[in-house]
C-alpha cells in the first residue's frame, strides 16, 4: 500500500473508531432543551403547522429552518432517541480520509504524495458519483503547483484558469 493510502486509510480508521460510539450518546444539556428535548413543536415531527413554525420561528436566538426541519424529521423517524439520531446524522464520506490525508501532506510541504491522495479521492468521487467533483479538481491543481488549499483563502488560493 502506498504511503498516501496507508495514511488516508489510517485517518478514516482513526474518524470511524473516534465516532463509532455515536449510537449510544444520549442528548446533552446544552443546547438539546431548546432544539429538541424540551420543543415540543420538534418532537411532533414534520407537521403542515411544524413547517410554518420552522420557517417563522426565532427560537433559540436562530433562523436557521433547515435545522429545525432536520430535528422534525429526526424525531419523525426515531422520537427521542438520541442514539438513532445520533447514527443518522454520522455519515462520512468515503473520500474524507483521503481529504484529511492530502491536507496535511500539502500543508507539510509533500506535494508529491498531496496530488497522489487528492488524485485518489477524485477518482473515487467520480467512481461514487459525488457531486463535489470540481472541488477536489481545484485542490489537485493546487497541489500540482505546490499550493495548499486552505478554507479562508479559497478566493484568492484558487490557480488560475486558463
Amino acid at each position: 500500500m502506498s504511503r498516501p493510502r496507508l495514511i488516508a486509510a489510517r485517518l478514516a480508521l482513526a474518524t470511524l473508531l473516534v465516532f463509532a460510539p455515536v449510537g449510544s450518546f444520549q442528548f446533552v444539556n446544552y443546547d438539546d432543551p431548546d432544539y429538541v428535548t424540551g420543543n415540543p413543536i420538534v418532537q411532533t415531527g414534520l407537521t403542515l403547522a411544524g413547517i410554518q413554525w420552522a420557517f417563522t420561528t426565532g427560537c433559540a436566538n436562530n433562523w436557521h429552518p433547515l435545522t429545525w426541519l432536520s430535528h422534525m424529521t429526526d424525531c419523525e423517524l426515531f422520537k427521542l432517541n438520541a442514539g438513532a439520531q445520533g447514527k443518522l446524522n454520522f455519515r462520512p464520506p468515503p473520500a474524507d480520509g483521503f481529504r484529511r490525508a492530502r491536507s496535511a501532506l500539502a500543508e507539510t510541504g509533500d506535494f508529491s504524495n498531496a496530488v497522489v491522495c487528492a488524485q485518489n479521492a477524485l477518482d473515487l468521487a467520480t467512481t461514487a458519483k459525488m457531486n463535489n467533483l470540481e472541488r477536489l479538481r481545484r485542490r489537485l491543481e493546487l497541489y500540482q503547483i505546490h499550493q495548499p488549499w486552505r478554507e479562508n483563502f479559497r478566493a484568492t488560493n484558487a490557480p488560475a484558469k486558463n
